[in-house]
C-alpha cells in the first residue's frame, strides 16, 4: 500500500508543481492522529532531511524524464514505507519445559520490529533463565 500512496504522492506534486520532498514535509503529521498526542519515536521529517542533504536532491532537476546517462533515463525519488502499528489486545501462551527451556508461542508476526527479541527476553527476565534458552514460535493462530 506504501508504493501507490506515495506514487500518489509525486504524481500530486508534480500536477501542482511542488517539490515532492516538500510536499511530503507540508503534510507531515507531528502527533499521532488516532491519540492527540506526539509521536514518541517518529523521526521521518529527520531522515528525510538527512536522505535530501547526502543525495543532493536540491540539485537534481526536478522535471520528470529530464536526467540521463547516454539513452538512459536517471530518477530521484523520495518515499517513505512505515507500517501503522495498532494498539490492541495481544496474548501469548508461555511454557516451561522439562529441560528447563522455555516456549513462547504467539499468534504475532515479526517484520523487522524485534518481536522475537523481545518476547525472548520478557519471558526469560520473568521466568529466571537465560534468553538462549528461550524459542519463541510466531504466527500460529
Amino acid at each position: 500500500s506504501a508504493f501507490g500512496i506515495e506514487s500518489a504522492i509525486d504524481e500530486l506534486a508534480y500536477e501542482v508543481g511542488i517539490d515532492p520532498l516538500e510536499i511530503r514535509l507540508r503534510n507531515y503529521a507531528e502527533q499521532d492522529p488516532e491519540a492527540n498526542k506526539p509521536w514518541s519515536t517518529r523521526q521521518l521529517r529527520e531522515a528525510f532531511a538527512a536522505g535530501a542533504e547526502v543525495f543532493g536532491w536540491s540539485k537534481r532537476a526536478p522535471e520528470p524524464r529530464s536526467m540521463r546517462d547516454g539513452n538512459q533515463l536517471i530518477g530521484w525519488g523520495v518515499a517513505a514505507g512505515t507500517y501503522p502499528v495498532r494498539r490492541a489486545y495481544g496474548e501469548a501462551m508461555v511454557r516451561i519445559l522439562a529441560d528447563g527451556s522455555v516456549e513462547v508461542e504467539s499468534s504475532s508476526i515479526d517484520m523487522g520490529q524485534g518481536t522475537y527479541t523481545i518476547l525472548a527476553q520478557t519471558a526469560a527476565e520473568v521466568v529466571g533463565v537465560p534468553a538462549e534458552n528461550v524459542v519463541v514460535k510466531l504466527g500460529d493462530s
